[in-house]
């Protein structure tokens, strides 16, 4: 499809297009904008990355959409979703949806269920597009927490030889590109 892209971009100026994705590093890994064989390398692209809101934008966005839909709902019900769904904008929005459809407690465990269910199907298909286990273990330590050094202790422990700091590098930059952990505080999460 990229040089069907490319083409549409060079000649039909009326044309643009929009690629939209939760997993940004898949999205620039398929369009290889990068890559100087790729047919778009060079093409201009505007990119808007929607990042998770606050607590505080969180707390707002269900408030207002409620509002506007014509929805009454606890505080107490907004609090809990913003507390569970960390901000993540998609979310938010299933579960404003799946509320307004059906205005009951249940409407958080039922997306709770639905996110969770698509991260996990999201995940075990990025690792068997990888070919390695060695993301499993990753998340597994950075569940507890690790530090990018104890990140590569465990793994060199769980497989009993050295690991090359690269490819350590490489796991967990492969893992913030697809969007399974984030860094913060210059921190892999």
């Amino acid at each position: 499809m990229l040089p069907v892209f490319a083409y549409v971009y060079d000649n039909l100026r009326n044309i643009s297009f929009v690629f939209a994705g939760s997993k940004i590093g898949m999205l620039y890994n398929y369009l290889r904008v990068n890559d100087p064989d790729s047919p778009l390398y060079g093409r201009y692209m505007k990119v808007i990355e929607l990042k998770p809101f606050t607590r505080e934008q969180s707390l707002d966005f269900l408030r207002r959409g409620f509002s506007k839909a014509g929805v009454s709902i606890g505080e107490d019900m907004i609090e809990r979703a913003v507390d569970e769904l960390n901000g993540i904008v998609g979310w938010l929005s299933l579960f404003g949806l799946t509320y307004i459809n059906n205005p009951r407690p249940e409407a958080l465990d039922k997306t709770v269920n639905i996110a969770s269910g698509i991260v996990e199907e999201e995940f075990c298909n990025f690792v068997r597009t990888m070919g390695s286990r060695r993301y499993v273990l990753v998340i597994n330590v950075l569940k507890q927490g690790a530090t990018w050094s104890e990140v590569k202790r465990y793994l060199e422990l769980r497989e009993g030889r050295s690991i090359s700091d690269g490819e350590v590098t490489k796991l967990l930059r492969r893992l913030v590109d697809n969007g399974f952990v984030m860094k913060v505080n210059n921190q892999s999460m």
